[in-house]
């Protein structure tokens, strides 16, 4: 550390940010609430400025077990976790509707890879967002999930 500071005080500021990260995870958790589409990107979008807070000054050992295992209220796996760090990545807030499901969200953001070579992530995510408008989500993440593997297989094209 070529700062001037200690390794112990850095190590301290850590501390501090990280428990800061929890609180903020745990006003958000909310025991009992289900959780929304927003909750998770507001989740997702913690996730993303506590990592680049500390990116350049840590490598910790087991990071996402351990970010997974302390976020208590929202009973997240280690792939959850991976998964919510894509999150705020893909969608904007402004294109975060509740009346759309985490899990549509998510079944979107799996697809990811394959959908932006097919030049379609885009549009997938307009057409969401427009069938919300309409109330015409599929009722049921496998039904979306399903449709998402026809196009991303070109079984699909509208």
């Amino acid at each position: 550390f070529n700062e001037g500071i200690s390794i112990s005080k850095k190590i301290e500021k850590f501390k501090k940010r990280y428990y800061q990260f929890l609180s903020d995870v745990k006003k958000l958790a909310k025991k009992n609430k289900q959780k929304k589409a927003s909750d998770y990107w507001k989740l997702s979008h913690l996730l993303i400025e506590f990592n680049n807070k500390i990116e350049k000054e840590f490598f910790i050992i087991n990071y996402v077990e351990a970010i997974s295992k302390d976020m208590k209220g929202f009973h997240l796996s280690v792939t959850q976790v991976d998964r919510l760090f894509q999150f705020a990545k893909y969608f904007k807030k402004n294109e975060i509707d509740d009346a759309i499901s985490y899990s549509h969200y998510r079944e979107l953001t799996d697809k990811i890879n394959r959908l932006v070579e097919l030049d379609l992530f885009e549009r997938e995510k307009k057409k969401l967002l427009e069938l919300s408008d309409k109330g015409k989500i599929p009722n049921h993440r496998a039904e979306y999930r399903n449709y998402l593997n026809k196009i991303t297989r070109g079984d699909v094209t509208a």
